[in-house]
């Protein structure tokens, strides 16, 4: 369960598994060691760009929701009419939430139309702290992992967005 005074990281943290090693001596030390899967791993700094965002979920639908400016219309068209400059990025407001200084976004289908326009986002808000929304990406996330993805799968199309 998600407790807002906790390190977000530490909600995903598995205990140690502890593990005797022996040596030629027949002496034993224990060693805690916690599996790689599930260490959490800055990204490499690489000068992130202040329009950097990763992935909040792990996959999306190919049609927008039935809410909002885009009600559901495919991702692909959407993607096809910001590469030909029929719409701008600044359509597509891109909400995120900050974990460790990387950005998280909130809505992953907007997201993922700029990403396969190969554009990155102009029109960004920072909904930190929002207590609702901090519990909403932290489920989302421990269905990755707790790890935000660099990539996004469209349901049922097998095409996959990946972030340059």
């Amino acid at each position: 369960m998600w407790d807002s005074s906790m390190d977000w990281k530490e909600h995903f943290k598995k205990k140690p598994v502890t593990t005797a090693k022996t040596d030629e001596i027949g002496q034993s030390d224990q060693v805690k060691t916690l599996p790689k899967s599930t260490e959490w791993k800055k990204p490499k700094e690489k000068e992130a760009e202040e329009n950097d965002v990763k992935f909040g979920q792990q996959g999306v639908s190919k049609f927008f929701s039935t809410q909002g400016k885009f009600k559901g219309v495919e991702l692909t068209l959407v993607a096809e009419e910001l590469k030909s400059k029929k719409r701008s990025p600044d359509e597509l407001p891109i909400e995120y939430i900050l974990r460790d200084g990387v950005k998280i976004t909130l809505n992953n289908r907007s997201l993922t139309a700029l990403t396969l326009a190969g554009l990155k986002p102009t029109n960004l808000i920072d909904r930190t702290g929002n207590v609702y929304l901090e519990k909403q990406l932290t489920e989302r996330l421990a269905e990755m992992g707790g790890i935000p993805g660099e990539s996004m799968q469209i349901r049922k199309t097998g095409t996959i967005a990946y972030l340059q």
